[in-house]
């Protein structure tokens, strides 16, 4: 009898359940994410200007948003994995898609007032995630990338960030004519 897709589901659950809870939980790797996830969330509260934080988390969200749905599709079709999580789920979104991805960008957003001021930051924030941050989590073990290098994460990464950004300025447009 062929087991229904319900049933491996469980099956993966109980085993990614099993090496998150002996393996991952508590481990070098593990500290490390908790600890730059720390930092940054310290830097950004910081730094955020709070007469304009609607619309900065606004715009956060919406990349974050963006990011899970693409952390979803390359996990699901094997295109990179995440060896040790903050949570026993996969993908495994909390680091990257909603914490790093978006306060790059929330600053970038921030820091900006033009469209091409935008560009070049959003061109800087991808390259930092990219050329950096994203090596650093391969180097400690966290994330691995299968057929897929930091050249296309960088490609991917600015050109979904400059369509939210057109989305962010739409809904804004929406927004200011409606006052």
């Amino acid at each position: 009898m062929q087991k229904s897709l319900y049933d491996l589901q469980i099956e993966l659950w109980k085993l990614s359940y099993q090496r998150w809870s002996t393996q991952e939980l508590f481990s070098l790797p593990w500290f490390f994410n908790i600890a730059f996830l720390l930092i940054l969330y310290v830097i950004w509260i910081k730094l955020l200007d709070k007469r304009r934080i609607r619309e900065i988390l606004l715009f956060g969200s919406l990349i974050a948003v963006s990011a899970t749905f693409i952390d979803i599709a390359a996990v699901t079709t094997g295109l990179w994995e995440y060896k040790v999580r903050l949570l026993p789920i996969s993908p495994a979104p909390f680091p990257f898609d909603y914490t790093v991805v978006p306060i790059l960008y929330m600053f970038v957003l921030q820091y900006t007032s033009s469209w091409f001021n935008y560009l070049i930051g959003s061109l800087v924030a991808s390259a930092l995630f990219s050329f950096v941050i994203s090596p650093v989590y391969v180097l400690f073990g966290i994330k691995e990338y299968h057929n897929f290098n930091y050249f296309y994460l960088f490609i991917l990464v600015f050109v979904v960030t400059t369509i939210v950004k057109f989305v962010y300025n739409w809904i804004t447009t929406i927004e200011y004519k409606n006052l």
